[in-house]
């Protein structure tokens, strides 16, 4: 009885992989073939085969990147990561900045009439100012500073 070489396991994996390039290349075979046609003319040509299952996981994978298939990079997760950060609330830090510059400036100091400001600023009323994106927390500093230049430059006149 001739045993195999290959562990389970790794047959499982390989499988499994072919089977994912497979479905790939099936989702995405439109980017590059005109029609089944053309893709088994194709695999003929490259390969000498003439069904995807066949292939081997390099040739599966080669096929999948002529198709558009992109395998996930270190770059592109570092620039999902970029964008979410925009969506990250401010710091306390910002908030602290935010209540003490617009306590210095403002004519009125309450709570709703710093709201309608950053309304004005950012287009959006906060419930609270924790609700507050970084991003926006940082547009609403930008805006009390120069308010606050402004102040300092009218009363120097």
């Amino acid at each position: 009885m001739k045993r195999s070489n290959t562990h389970p396991v790794a047959k499982q994996k390989t499988a499994e992989l072919k089977r994912f390039y497979i479905k790939m290349i099936h989702t995405l075979k439109h980017n590059y073939f005109v029609d089944d046609e053309c893709r088994k003319i194709y695999l003929n040509a490259q390969y000498g085969k003439d069904s995807l299952s066949k292939l081997s996981i390099e040739e599966l994978r080669a096929v999948a990147l002529l198709c558009g298939y992109e395998p996930k990079s270190l770059g592109r997760v570092k620039e999902n990561l970029k964008a979410r950060k925009e969506y990250i609330f401010a710091t306390k830090k910002q908030l602290d900045t935010i209540t003490g510059i617009w306590n210095e400036v403002a004519r009125v100091k309450s709570e709703m009439a710093l709201r309608d400001f950053i309304y004005r600023i950012v287009k959006i009323r906060p419930l609270h100012l924790s609700s507050l994106k970084r991003a926006e927390a940082s547009d609403v500093i930008i805006a009390l500073k120069n308010m606050k230049e402004r102040n300092k430059d009218a009363k120097q006149l």
